[in-house]
């Protein structure tokens, strides 16, 4: 089991304290941010560091097979699940708390404005918050996917792959290839 370090706490605070920055669109702080940088960017910047210090410190406490290296995908892909769903949580109560301060009605609607209906529109758009969150979040996935790939294609078939010892290597064709020409004769068996 690896062991949850500080940094790792304060990356993943600084990444939902990001994410949901990035989801209120007229906060001071992000204003002042987003003259040099943009918000999103940061934010899919911070969740892919933390998703790499997370897969990196499982890497370096115990050896990896192909058991592990799923089970340790599936743990990373639940961090950032985690993380978008946590985002997007604390953004709708805090909303409502504001909305009930206030005394105005809470709009549950997270896409401003609604996804286009017609066939010539650009469904994904770059600038709304949501949306951008959600990209991140794939970025993410992607990251983990790719760094899946990597350990599991550099650790070598017999070592990390695993095989089941009942299954035979390769499956029985029915049917017979010829050597000469590598074409099928057309022969089944009990025909």
């Amino acid at each position: 089991m690896l062991k949850v370090t500080t940094l790792q706490c304060s990356l993943g605070a600084l990444v939902v304290f990001t994410g949901i920055l990035g989801l209120t669109p007229h906060a001071h702080l992000r204003e002042i941010l987003e003259i040099r940088i943009d918000i999103h960017f940061v934010l899919a910047l911070l969740l892919c560091t933390l998703v790499l210090s997370r897969f990196i410190g499982h890497v370096n406490s115990s050896p990896l097979q192909a058991p592990q290296l799923r089970r340790i995908s599936r743990e990373l892909s639940r961090l950032v699940y985690l993380i978008l769903y946590l985002i997007i949580g604390l953004r709708i109560v805090a909303c409502m708390v504001m909305c009930a301060i206030q005394g105005i009605a809470f709009d549950f609607t997270m896409i401003e404005p609604p996804l286009p209906t017609d066939a010539n529109s650009i469904s994904f758009n770059p600038s709304d918050d949501f949306q951008a969150l959600l990209a991140c979040g794939l970025t993410a996935l992607a990251v983990i996917r790719i760094l899946t790939l990597a350990i599991y294609g550099l650790g070598g078939s017999q070592r990390t792959r695993h095989r089941n010892p009942i299954a035979p290597p390769f499956p029985r064709l029915p049917w017979r290839v010829s050597a000469a020409s590598s074409d099928i004769d057309g022969r089944f068996p009990g025909h």
